[in-house]
């Protein structure tokens, strides 16, 4: 409980999602810069310049442990974290909790309410478009792409993240805390379909990816109303 990485298994995963990112953004850019991947792609050079530019927000890392008060205000701001990062990662691969054993995967990971919250707050901002997945140095995958592997069991859907009170919390009341962020957040892009539809160019709203965002984000929204008004 008092160590992230008791057996330094997430850490070299963590480094190879970093890798995997920056090579990722090397190839966009080459794209863009009308370059091809067999010749002019694939620039070491931009890789490690892409890397060398990265901040890297780490959850328990980047958030101040001693103090029990601001503790509470960085846990409370993890939905604005989320939601700013440029890209989301799930550093997920499979190991064994040091005083419990139990076992940590993805799998584990999705059913954890404030994890749920995590992945819907980048959710509402941005889609799914620049969220990952991380089982392993060589299992890094988009997360839309996770329900077609095996990485996941053959799991329907990896938007479980949407019903956020049905994760699990060690206290339930805890999952109060995520209404209001979570809401402001849905809110933001109800404002701007709405502001879309009065300036008669709702088709560019329909037209974007935030639309299916929203339209699948509705019923999270409903759930934390009524949570708000217990």
């Amino acid at each position: 409980f008092d160590h992230p990485d008791p057996a330094n298994v997430q850490y070299p995963v963590m480094v190879a999602a970093l890798l995997k990112l920056a090579e990722e953004k090397e190839a966009d850019n080459a794209v863009r810069e009308g370059k091809t991947r067999a010749s002019e792609a694939g620039d070491a050079t931009e890789v490690v310049s892409i890397l060398e530019r990265m901040l890297v927000w780490v959850d328990y890392s980047s958030i101040p442990q001693r103090s029990e008060a601001t503790l509470k205000l960085a846990i409370q701001s993890l939905s604005a974290y989320s939601s700013l990062a440029a890209e989301f990662v799930i550093v997920a691969p499979t190991c064994h909790h040091l005083q419990t054993g139990a076992v940590c995967d993805f799998e584990s990971y999705r059913r954890r309410a404030w994890c749920r919250a995590e992945q819907l707050s980048h959710f509402l901002k941005n889609g799914t478009s620049f969220m990952w997945v991380a089982a392993a140095e060589d299992a890094i995958r988009p997360h839309d792409k996770l329900a077609q592997t095996s990485l996941v069991g053959g799991s329907e859907t990896t938007h479980d993240f949407l019903d956020i009170f049905a994760g699990d919390a060690t206290v339930e009341t805890d999952k109060l805390d995520l209404v209001m962020p979570l809401l402001g957040l849905y809110a933001v892009l109800l404002a701007e379909r709405t502001h879309s539809e009065r300036s008669d160019d709702s088709e560019s709203f329909t037209a974007s990816p935030k639309a299916p965002v929203l339209a699948a984000a509705a019923p999270a929204a409903a759930a934390l109303v009524s949570a708000s008004a217990m």
